[in-house]
């Protein structure tokens, strides 16, 4: 089986997994921002190149993969996540 027809599959059975067939999916979510992935090697090259993000679109804004900070239009650092913030009182 050529490499194209397994990340093909994976994207197929990925929506099967969750019961929505993309066509189905493209119908529902016309007017929605797409998410996406841009990779830095090729996963037809190697399978494992997948998790080799470089940006990460999300609702329509990009991002840095490696500091989650926001590249787009407009520029801006990431925020701390709730758990990076300091500790307002213990259990």
């Amino acid at each position: 089986m050529k490499r194209v027809l397994y990340c093909a599959a994976a994207v197929v059975f990925a929506a099967a997994i969750v019961a929505v067939s993309p066509r189905l999916t493209a119908q529902l979510f016309r007017n929605v921002d797409k998410d996406l992935q841009v990779l830095d090697r090729n996963p037809l090259d190697d399978i494992r190149n997948s998790v080799s993000l470089a940006f990460v679109m999300l609702n329509g804004r990009l991002y840095d993969a490696k500091t989650l900070d926001e590249i787009g239009d407009t520029a801006r650092p990431r925020r701390p996540f709730w758990f990076e913030l300091p500790q307002r009182g213990t259990w």
